[in-house]
């Protein structure tokens, strides 16, 4: 009994495993949203001046036009189409917000007097709400872009990776027929360095508030997760 429990519970792990994968993924996303709304919020005014979505839009439209000189216009396209997919899902979930526009607390000073002083800080918090919530809304239809940027850069990392991972088991070989040392600290390293990898990618994709040089950013990633993928295949153990 004990062995078949044992055997049950190794038949499940790799599913725990793949479903912890899958909700940290989600999580991470979320928690960078989270982070660079609150970046957002707390930059209007200070680092710069208020605004009612405009930056944003300038923003993408200047990544875009970086990206579309990088990869070049039929790709672009692909890109694109990727990319109104994504916003038809957030128009389809934030569809009430969307017909909204801007508004400044500011303008509750408009109002009618004869209402009690608890009415008037209600409307006020209650616009106060609304404006930032706006602003939220614009802030993640603006990082869309790029989220598909996201999506697109660990496909080209994993197809890439693949080229090295094979690169990596084939050098693995050599090693084990020609005698070659192990070395479980080096495989161990690389395989640790791919997670904080693509969260540090993830991150600064969706936090940065300032303009990315998408094509690059990807290409670096990808070199990097290439490279590491290679080392830990060429790393593994070579008598398994």
């Amino acid at each position: 009994m004990p062995k078949a429990s044992s055997r049950k519970s190794e038949s499940q792990n790799p599913i725990t495993s793949m479903i912890a994968m899958v909700l940290k993924t989600i999580g991470t996303l979320v928690l960078s949203v989270v982070l660079g709304v609150v970046i957002e919020l707390f930059g209007m005014g200070r680092t710069w001046e208020a605004h009612d979505g405009t930056r944003l839009t300038e923003r993408t439209a200047i990544e875009h036009r970086l990206l579309e000189e990088q990869v070049g216009l039929q790709p672009m396209r692909t890109f694109d189409q990727l990319h109104n997919v994504y916003l038809s899902w957030l128009n389809s979930m934030a569809d009430s917000l969307d017909s909204r526009k801007l508004r400044s607390p500011a303008r509750a000073s408009g109002q009618s007097t004869s209402r009690s002083p608890l009415a008037k800080s209600v409307a006020k918090v209650a616009m106060a709400l609304d404006y930032y919530a706006a602003i939220t809304v614009e802030f993640v239809r603006a990082t869309t872009f790029r989220l598909t940027a996201l999506s697109v850069g660990i496909a080209v990392a994993s197809i890439l990776a693949s080229v090295g991972l094979v690169d990596g088991l084939v050098r693995r070989e050599v090693r084990r027929w020609s005698g070659g040392r192990e070395s479980s600290w080096v495989y161990n390293a690389a395989r640790r360095l791919i997670g904080p990898l693509v969260l540090a990618f993830s991150m600064v994709l969706v936090v940065w508030p300032w303009v990315l040089h998408i094509g690059w950013i990807i290409a670096t990633f990808s070199a990097i997760y290439t490279m590491l993928l290679s080392i830990a295949g060429y790393r593994f153990k070579k008598y398994l």
